[in-house]
């Protein structure tokens, strides 16, 4: 079961979803996607670099 936007936030806090938790949701979702985009470049570079160095020697 999903929590709509109106509906009272689950923390308890009185309010509506959307005027409470839901940007803190969806600010954590936005942080994991970023970190996982940055890892994986961070991976892809890497792996350019080690190919760069190997081909040079």
């Amino acid at each position: 079961m999903s929590i709509g936007w109106n509906d009272p936030c689950p923390c308890g806090s009185r309010k509506k979803y959307k005027k409470c938790c839901m940007n803190k949701q969806q600010n954590h979702e936005i942080k994991r996607v970023r970190q996982r985009r940055f890892f994986g470049q961070k991976y892809e570079l890497s792996q350019m670099v080690q190919r760069f160095l190997d081909e040079s020697t």
